[in-house]
């Protein structure tokens, strides 16, 4: 519940509810970023799980490895 109403008051904004809201789950001893969708907090190798797909692979060109002209010359011919 407390959970529920911290992810509702930071969605809009509102910092005095968040903060109040903080300090009760604190004494419960619920870590600060938790949230409804991730009770425990933020994953211990700082990486979220969050809808979406996950990112494509990058070449050292920092481009999409599929796309990449200087690593696929053959796409540079069109």
């Amino acid at each position: 519940m407390f959970l529920m109403e911290r992810d509702r008051a930071r969605a809009r904004g509102d910092n005095g509810v968040d903060r109040s809201l903080t300090a009760d789950l604190r004494r419960l001893g619920v870590p600060d970023d938790a949230t409804l969708a991730e009770p425990l907090g933020k994953a211990s190798n700082g990486v979220t799980r969050g809808p979406g797909r996950p990112k494509k692979p990058r070449c050292e060109h920092n481009n999409v490895a599929d796309r990449c002209i200087e690593c696929n010359p053959e796409l540079a011919v069109i």
